[in-house]
């Protein structure tokens, strides 16, 4: 599909986010590296297409999302490889459970790991943890985390920790 921006530079992004009538999913983000502050304190509500951005060039991604009031998007198409930096890119308004998990599966950064593993635990428990035991790739390193949660919320997951055993 052709898209109609192509785009190397922040700024240039940043004066076409400013235009609500262009849909995300007509920018070309593939020659990019930097995302961060991105749409921080962003009103914008219409989301649509972002999915679509080619991500794997980036390395920066810090507070991309942060207080983005209506921001709550699946972004677990995204090829985050490359990414280094992305401390704060959600706040704790975002629930997006699946993306939330893909950046804390490559978070390095171990406080703001934990504050991924807070807003996980803030968000509806057992689907969190059949997520993390569905992750067959990361089930490994998840399984600290998985075991804190039959710990601290054994009654709420009863049922399905039994189910896992059997």
């Amino acid at each position: 599909m052709n898209k109609k921006y192509i785009v190397k530079y922040k700024y240039t992004l940043l004066d076409l986010l400013k235009d609500e009538n262009i849909n995300l999913s007509d920018i070309d983000t593939s020659n990019m590296i930097d995302m961060s502050y991105l749409f921080q304190e962003s009103k914008r509500k219409n989301f649509e297409g972002l999915e679509t951005w080619d991500v794997s060039n980036i390395t920066d991604m810090k507070y991309m999302f942060n207080n983005a009031l209506y921001f709550n998007k699946d972004l677990t198409s995204w090829n985050i490889e490359k990414l280094k930096e992305f401390d704060e890119i959600f706040d704790d308004s975002f629930k997006h459970i699946k993306t939330i998990l893909m950046f804390y599966n490559v978070c390095k950064n171990k406080k703001y790991k934990k504050k991924l593993q807070s807003m996980l635990e803030c968000l509806d428990i057992k689907e969190v943890y059949t997520e993390l035991n569905n992750d067959k790739i990361n089930y490994k390193k998840n399984k600290e985390f998985i075991k804190k949660l039959e710990n601290v919320y054994y009654e709420e997951l009863k049922e399905l920790i039994e189910n896992n055993k059997n």
